[in-house]
């Protein structure tokens, strides 16, 4: 539909000059007393588009001689109408007959789109049925390990509404409700490796791995850093709140109230005031702790034991960034693949799968604190084991399948 609209478009401009030429000699003709017959237009538009002579003399009979000449003005005048149709009206042409190819195509589409989307979900549901054959053990354990781990959170955060204690109360709704966006996070990646998705999952893997390094770091050093992490939010709202005044006009919203202004920044001079000028920083909350007035995500990293996966990480935030290991590396790929992955694949599901039932466990053994009683302990052991069984199949059958990939002529 597009070239064809092209070729009308670029066929109407290439016929510009002819039409202007045309209408001056008509012109002419009319101004010396002639009929503009049609047949003699064409045969005098033809001659001098070919090149022929500034002065073209003819005889007709019944008409008198007549010589048709173009001066240096005329020239200047088909010069100016053409300008004026490329400045002026050709910019209305297109928007009219893109206007209309857009309609036509958007028509052939949604009268098209029953049975093509019948199609596509009947493709989509094929696909998802051979993955999870295929990956069926590594997801089936990897969803289990999940609703363990879900049922947990909700047990502690339950224990904890009741709870009256004032003592650690802080770290203990940061770590419930830092466990509860993991289980979602999780879930996320569960969705997207069951639906062939492996750079995406890894993405979001990237978030989980996140959430773990805050988990550990609040785990470890208790309700002050808890509190302060609580309070960092005025910081986030602050930075919220300038990109939001920055842009809003050009958004067509409408700006802030005076007062919702006042409350965020007097809530950051609060934090400021409370826990020193660092606390304005990103990572500001952690600055106590990490001995550093600006740390980066690498110190946090590093300070909750999880620098091992470091490099796991950076690749992960390939796929969430726009650089160019995004379209260079993909999960989602098959070694010595040269195909460009523009939608689901079934390889790749176990580096995203098995980092991801690493990092629930870790996340969720948190919940537990310092000391285990028997039955924490039962239950500690069985979901390491989970986790365990989990990695195995994941690298299992990953390995099965780059080996049948190679086996491919």
């Amino acid at each position: 539909m597009s070239k064809k609209l092209q070729r009308e478009i670029e066929a109407i401009v290439a016929q510009l000059p002819r039409k202007f030429v045309k209408d001056l000699i008509r012109e002419k003709l009319v101004e010396a007393g002639l009929e503009p017959k049609e047949a003699l237009l064409e045969q005098l538009t033809a001659h001098v588009l070919s090149g022929g002579k500034d002065e073209v003399t003819w005889e007709e009979s019944g008409e008198k001689d007549f010589t048709l000449t173009f001066t240096d003005e005329d020239l200047d005048s088909i010069d100016r109408k053409l300008t004026a149709f490329t400045e002026k009206k050709l910019p209305k042409l297109v928007e009219e007959v893109t206007e209309t190819g857009a309609r036509e195509l958007l028509k052939t589409l949604r009268r098209n789109w029953p049975d093509r989307d019948l199609w596509e979900k009947q493709a989509r549901r094929t696909f998802e049925e051979r993955l999870e054959q295929r990956w069926a053990e590594p997801l089936a354990l990897l969803r289990m390990l999940l609703t363990i781990s879900r049922e947990i959170g909700e047990e502690r955060s339950a224990k904890l509404a009741r709870s009256r204690a004032k003592r650690n109360r802080h770290r203990n709704e940061v770590l419930c409700r830092l466990h509860a966006r993991a289980c979602q996070v999780s879930e996320e990646i569960v969705h997207l490796l069951a639906g062939g998705f492996a750079d995406g999952a890894m993405a979001r893997w990237r978030t989980l791995h996140e959430i773990g390094v805050v988990v550990a770091l609040i785990a470890e050093h208790g309700d002050e850093l808890a509190e302060t992490y609580l309070a960092h939010e005025a910081v986030e709202s602050k930075r919220g709140l300038h990109t939001y005044m920055a842009t809003y006009e050009q958004l067509g919203y409408k700006p802030l109230s005076k007062r919702e202004i006042k409350r965020v920044e007097k809530s950051l001079a609060d934090g400021i005031a409370k826990y020193g000028t660092q606390f304005k920083n990103e990572y500001g909350w952690a600055a106590k702790i990490l001995k550093n007035p600006n740390p980066r995500f690498a110190y946090l990293e590093a300070a909750a034991g999880r620098a091992r996966m470091r490099s796991h990480y950076k690749m992960a935030s390939h796929n969430v960034h726009a650089g160019v290991k995004g379209i260079t590396h993909r999960l989602g790929l098959l070694a010595g693949s040269r195909i460009m992955l523009a939608g689901a694949s079934n390889a790749g599901l176990d580096e995203p799968g098995q980092n991801t039932a690493i990092t629930l466990t870790q996340i969720t053994f948190a919940l537990f604190g310092p000391r285990w009683p028997i039955d924490d302990l039962v239950m500690l052991k069985a979901i390491s084991g989970l986790r365990d069984k989990a990695v195995q199949a994941f690298v299992r059958t990953g390995r099965r399948l780059d080996r049948e990939g190679k086996a491919q002529p």
